[in-house]
């Protein structure tokens, strides 16, 4: 199982997660190796530009920031991309499991 399978496993189930992501796209944003403190979604969280978000782009999971916002069929939908300017491409909400917080809510 990875990191992100277990990662987002606690998070539907708990509803927060902690994970230690590895590699550079989102230096310095988050550091590899740094622990990343995440939270669910649920249908109320209003995701924007700049949120730090979990979520799968294809067959791979990133933890990678929202790049951009846009409405397709009256849905919203994100481009994700990493730190660098590099762009994955576009996702729907179903796809993001949580989002970086700063601290977590005990």
């Amino acid at each position: 199982m990875s990191w992100a399978t277990e990662t987002i496993a606690t998070l539907e189930k708990t509803g927060k997660a902690v994970c230690t992501p590895r590699g550079n796209s989102m230096s310095p944003l988050v550091k590899s190796g740094e622990t990343v403190h995440l939270k669910s979604i649920d249908a109320k969280t209003r995701l924007v530009k700049g949120d730090v978000v979990l979520c799968r782009y294809g067959a791979k999971h990133y933890l990678h920031l929202i790049m951009k916002v846009a409405l397709n069929k009256r849905k919203e939908i994100y481009l994700i991309g990493n730190n660098h300017g590099r762009q994955n491409g576009w996702v729907e909400r179903e796809l993001i499991y949580g989002i970086k917080v700063d601290a977590p809510d005990d």
